[in-house]
């Protein structure tokens, strides 16, 4: 069970809301230095971070007596709520403080970034406000610095799983929050906060790799990736990249590569010459030959099966996170093809396009030609 303290003053009439709070918070914050002065035995690298929690409760029973607050302090030791500490003003006025602590000896005296809390926020209890109250104690002595939650976001990032990670003397308007667009509300009442933060990094034209649900944890080369999985593979990738087939410029594998890692958690500095290697060669097809090509055309040829398969299998929504301008009210695999085949028409500079060209209708002739 929770323990709670309450203190009622008689005739109170202090409203809380969250400009009052943070008068609050930098209290129990002044109040933390001066027991890291007085009490400097529990403010140790050997202090464990419940025992700092539990300072933090100490030094806001102090605020609280000392300031006639008629307020109710939940807190239990050892528990995963988030925020840390609730407080509950009025009976009916709730706010919180997370309580972050390190003992690194080397830790500089000016830094206060520090990893946040999981962004899925399962353990998280509904307050008005929170504020983060973090206590670092390193060689040179204890320092002891609040900042409103919210503002402090400076990114996600990952550990084991989506976390925010938080830097106290940033401005609210340099937070993620702020970047990103996303309110720190809207994350919170969200079914899927995941996928809030997926679509901001696809706008950003950025891939989160610890944001794909079915990504293996093994990470393996091209080379540890069965025959089976790499004509599967291969035959997707022409399919959502139709910039292997359209481009020459140093950018040609950039998206593969994040996809690959993302989604089947494969990294491979030789990527290029084990997904579809280079130089040129003659290719027959339907009893016609085609000189000097590419042998990335070689790789399509021999993939086309699993090609035509996928094409039809593929969900809509992953054919539109990589076909950005795909339509998509007449969906169909012929519609498919012809987007995949135009994109490709409309981005070849190659000086032998009109072959190009040439060869990706003898492989699907069907394709609509205006």
């Amino acid at each position: 069970m929770p323990i709670r303290y309450l203190e009622l003053q008689l005739g109170c009439d202090i409203v809380m809301d969250k400009t009052t709070f943070l008068g609050f918070v930098l209290k129990v914050e002044e109040k933390l230095r001066a027991m890291s002065i007085e009490q400097k035995e529990k403010f140790t690298r050997k202090t464990s971070p419940t025992e700092y929690e539990k300072l933090v409760e100490e030094a806001s029973k102090y605020v609280i007596n000392a300031n006639n607050y008629d307020c109710e302090i939940e807190y239990t030791e050892g528990g995963h709520a988030f925020p840390d500490i609730i407080y509950t003003f009025n009976k009916n006025e709730k706010f919180g403080i997370e309580v972050k602590s390190s003992t690194n000896t080397n830790s500089p005296d000016n830094s206060w970034t520090i990893l946040g809390n999981s962004i899925l926020g399962s353990t998280k209890v509904e307050v008005l406000d929170i504020y983060i109250m973090f206590i670092k104690v390193n060689k040179n002595g204890c320092f002891v610095k609040s900042a409103r939650y919210e503002d402090s976001v400076s990114d996600v990032v990952v550990t084991h799983s989506p976390r925010y990670k938080i830097n106290l003397v940033q401005e609210s308007k340099d937070s993620f929050f702020s970047r990103s667009g996303i309110s720190y509300d809207s994350m919170n009442d969200s079914d899927d906060p995941i996928g809030l933060i997926t679509n901001y990094f696809r706008e950003q034209g950025q891939t989160a790799w610890w944001i794909a649900e079915s990504t293996p944890a093994v990470i393996k080369t091209w080379a540890e990736v069965s025959p089976e999985e790499k004509n599967d593979i291969i035959a997707t990738a022409f399919i959502l990249f139709p910039e292997l087939i359209s481009s020459t410029g140093p950018t040609k594998y950039k998206r593969l590569a994040k996809w690959l890692a993302a989604n089947y958690s494969i990294v491979d500095s030789s990527l290029r010459d084990n997904f579809t290697a280079g130089g040129r060669l003659n290719i027959e097809v339907n009893f016609k030959k085609f000189f000097r090509m590419p042998r990335i055309f070689e790789s399509l040829l021999l993939h086309l099966e699993a090609f035509n398969v996928k094409i039809k299998e593929l969900s809509l929504d992953e054919i539109q996170q990589y076909w950005v301008a795909y339509p998509s009210k007449s969906d169909n695999s012929v519609e498919r093809v012809n987007h995949w085949y135009s994109t490709i028409k409309n981005d070849l500079k190659n000086e032998n396009k009109t072959l190009l060209l040439e060869f990706l209708l003898e492989l699907f002739p069907k394709i609509y030609r205006p």
